[in-house]
């Protein structure tokens, strides 16, 4: 689960820096790789002592509540009660990922802090999941810096299985889906990997992450999107919309047609190794780059920042030269 629980929920502090020049620096590096990892980083409940499912106390560092609690949940079902594995969340961590059986396979962690241990089980008991007409929900307290509470979701389900998630303060990572994939969060990250069907994801206040090679794809992301393509040919179609920078990584060589479109001429930066079979021009009042011939499959619009085009192999070379 290579998802990097401290940095999935988003701050604006985090995301803008502190003046414009770090901002403009920030917006002009390369998508980081470890965006696109897939190795597995254990959740609370594996990190402690006791991983068995029930309420166990938890030792905590000198800047934590006085008494912390996990408790593990663990529920299977077929996809034939769930044919469309759905689910509303609220401030929470998921992660959907394939498998190869027909069965679903769901872990909660859930953790909780207070001043005193009735009260960190008390709280506790407030993290519930449910399923009420074929919809799964997650339910937390309200959140107090004083008594936190933490979820932590990990699904195994059948790779041609739709799922549909929708959350708030919910980050989400999605891994080796083959089937319609539709999720929605804020302030929070999305990451989408491997994903080969049809996917629409949409982060407001928030940051998509995407690598693969195919699918009907279609991103929209108040702050950032970052793009890893791993093959030279992209099958099927992506449109990437941010309200800031769109990032992008490219194989070495690649070949499938794409346009950006940006506000202006400064706002587009390409570092790749196709830069010069790029033409431009204007359409509206905004600059667009094209590459390739034919009509393009790949679409790439930021509406106030830069579009940044690197290739992998050159990767190390731009992260030094930075």
């Amino acid at each position: 689960m290579g998802l990097r629980w401290p940095v999935a929920i988003i701050t604006t502090v985090v995301l803008l820096g502190c003046s414009a020049n770090p901002q403009r620096k920030y917006g002009l590096e390369p998508a980081d790789q470890f965006l696109f990892e897939r190795t597995h980083t254990p959740t609370p409940c594996e990190q402690s002592r006791n991983p068995q499912t029930g309420v166990r106390i938890v030792a905590l560092g000198s800047n934590r509540p006085a008494h912390s609690v996990q408790r593990t949940d663990r529920m299977d079902f077929s996809r034939a009660v769930m044919p469309i594995f759905a689910m509303r969340l609220g401030p929470s961590m998921f992660e959907a990922s394939a498998n190869t059986s027909n069965n679903y396979s769901l872990e909660l962690c859930a953790e909780a802090g207070a001043a005193s241990e009735s009260e960190a089980g008390a709280l506790l008991e407030e993290i519930r999941l449910t399923r009420d007409d074929k919809v799964l929900s997650l339910s937390m307290p309200k959140f107090v810096q004083e008594r936190p509470s933490t979820a932590f979701i990990q699904v195994q389900a059948p790779q041609e299985t739709p799922i549909t998630v929708n959350g708030e303060y919910a980050a989400m990572r999605v891994i080796g889906m083959n089937a319609p994939v539709h999720l929605s969060t804020t302030h929070a990250r999305i990451s989408l990997l491997d994903t080969t069907g049809n996917v629409d994801a949409r982060a407001e206040s928030g940051i998509i992450d995407f690598s693969g090679e195919r699918g009907q794809v279609r991103l929209d992301a108040d702050w950032e999107i970052n793009l890893n393509f791993t093959a030279r040919h992209f099958e099927g179609s992506l449109d990437a919309r941010a309200a800031q920078p769109i990032r992008v990584l490219l194989p070495s060589g690649f070949a499938s047609a794409f346009e950006v479109t940006v506000q202006r001429n400064s706002d587009f930066v390409c570092r790749a190794d196709i830069c010069d079979q790029i033409a431009s021009h204007k359409r509206e009042g905004k600059s667009v780059f094209v590459f390739g011939s034919g009509t393009p499959a790949l679409h790439f619009v930021s509406l106030g920042g830069p579009v940044i085009v690197d290739s992998v192999d050159r990767w190390p070379a731009i992260i030094e030269r930075n």
